[in-house]
């Protein structure tokens, strides 16, 4: 089946934030342009930092960036990983029959003449 989509009217982006504030009530804020929402996100982050009454959000963005920069690491231990297993597959393919590993788990490697 096949389905035919025209485009009749396309709508820049905006960015619209609901706040429900001490008392119940909403209100809005918005709608604001890209470049104005990246700056109030930046301006959001910093003020996040400085804010010392709610400790929990400072713990929580503290954990998502220990959280990242693990992922990180891990990410470059599987391609170190990865990168040397290649370096041992293709040593072994160049070896052939010749290449025989000890048996008593030392470290250094027998070749046969």
């Amino acid at each position: 089946m096949l389905l035919n989509l025209v485009l009749i009217k396309t709508h820049a982006i905006a960015f619209v934030e609901f706040i429900t504030d001490e008392d119940g009530r909403k209100r809005r804020e918005g709608p604001r342009g890209e470049v104005e929402e990246m700056r109030m996100n930046e301006e959001w982050k910093v003020n996040l930092f400085r804010d010392p009454s709610n400790p929990r959000i400072l713990i929580n963005v503290l954990q998502k960036k220990r959280d990242w920069e693990a992922s990180k690491l891990r990410t470059q231990f599987e391609k170190k990983t990865s990168r040397y297993e290649s370096y041992i597959d293709r040593l072994e393919r160049r070896a052939g029959n010749q290449f025989h590993p000890p048996k008593n788990g030392a470290s250094t490697a027998c070749l046969a003449k």
